[in-house]
């Protein structure tokens, strides 16, 4: 059995109701913009650590980049049902997120809500929230009024009573307060092309490949891609940074940064599938900073990678030529290849689910565009 089996979304984000069934171990999803394709990445992340409040505020936070002063509230709002009457002046109060799934994963149902609230700045004890509603009018009082959110998740196991969490956070100083050790459902990992570009977060990753004994794997991965690879190192660069670097038997010593985009992203695989074996790997745009000509060679590599340790990958894409690439990396397998294409964002459909043998004869017997 897989992880998952099916997976419903209900009011996250933009999202109002999305189910996406017969999932497979590579799932593709297509669609135009604004249509969800990242959203159901994110909730599947949310999903995957429903009672770890601040992973679902890191989630929040991904698409603001560098935000102001005062936005983490604001940006955890969003992740929630919004209304026409909807205001930055307004006390939040009431949305939920829903989340159900099928499969090996141990959680069933998972609820999210957030309530908005203004504390006060106390000197003895932080800030101390206030049950007030409606206008948060921080000029009417002293300037020790600070907005906050408190966040409640609840998850209902497959099997065992359900189990609930709360985690309040608050603008001022950054500070939070967690009741308990959040705890995640089954091992995740999600590759956006930010963290792609990250050297810094490669390092950490390797390292984290390191600690745990996973570094053979890794690079028996990547020497599937090349050869030539003999070795991966970390080491400090200036300012203290540390830097990855690949010992090939071609250019020796060499910078990860300098080296081609498909070393770059197949380097980001192989230290990141073994991290997440028996999970799930959410990749956004799986086709970003990759020419078509290597597009075959690291599809193949992630899939031998994601079969191999027993993970299941969802994948945002726009490019034929990713799919392409997918299917050909795939042939012998095409049964553990599903796409879906989202409908546009506000219609009233159902995601458009394609298996891979139906990809196989849309594309190339008939020639046909399935985004």
């Amino acid at each position: 059995m897989k992880q998952l089996e099916s997976f419903t979304i209900e009011e996250f984000r933009g999202l109002k109701t999305l189910e996406l069934q017969g999932l497979g171990r590579v799932n593709l999803l297509f669609g135009l913009n604004n249509s969800g394709k990242t959203t159901v990445l994110e909730a599947l992340s949310c999903y995957a650590r429903p009672l770890d409040g601040l992973h679902w505020l890191s989630v929040a936070l991904r698409r603001f980049g560098v935000f102001p002063r005062g936005s983490r509230v604001q940006a955890l709002k969003w992740l929630f049902p919004q209304t026409s009457n909807s205001s930055p002046d307004l006390l939040y109060e009431g949305g939920k997120v829903i989340f159900s799934a099928k499969g090996a994963c141990p959680v069933a149902r998972c609820e999210a809500s957030l309530k908005e609230v203004v504390g006060y700045l106390s000197s003895s004890s932080g800030v101390e929230p206030e049950d007030l509603h409606g206008l948060a009018d921080e000029t009417s009082e002293e300037a020790a009024h600070r907005r906050g959110a408190q966040l409640h998740m609840e998850i209902q196991k497959q099997h065992g009573d359900p189990e609930r969490r709360q985690l309040t956070i608050w603008d001022e100083r950054g500070m939070v307060r967690r009741e308990t050790k959040p705890e995640r459902s089954f091992p995740m990992s999600f590759i956006s092309l930010n963290d792609f570009r990250s050297s810094i977060g490669s390092a950490a990753r390797f390292s984290e490949v390191r600690q745990l004994g996973l570094y053979n794997e890794a690079i028996e991965l990547l020497r599937q891609l090349d050869p030539g690879v003999r070795e991966i190192l970390v080491l400090s660069g200036s300012k203290g940074l540390s830097v990855l670097y690949i010992e090939h038997s071609r250019t020796g010593l060499t910078p990860l940064s300098v080296c081609g985009d498909g070393m770059q992203r197949a380097v980001q695989i192989a230290f990141t599938v073994p991290l997440v074996k028996g999970g799930v790997l959410l990749v956004d745009e799986i086709e970003s900073a990759l020419h078509v000509s290597v597009l075959a060679q690291v599809y193949e590599l992630l899939a031998t990678a994601c079969e191999q340790h027993d993970v299941q990958l969802f994948a945002t894409t726009h490019s034929l030529e990713a799919v392409d690439a997918i299917l050909k990396s795939e042939s012998g397998r095409k049964e553990g290849v599903v796409a879906y294409r989202l409908p546009q964002a506000g219609a009233q459909e159902k995601p458009a689910r394609f298996s891979g043998e139906m990809l196989h004869r849309l594309r190339y017997e008939r020639g046909l565009d399935v985004r």
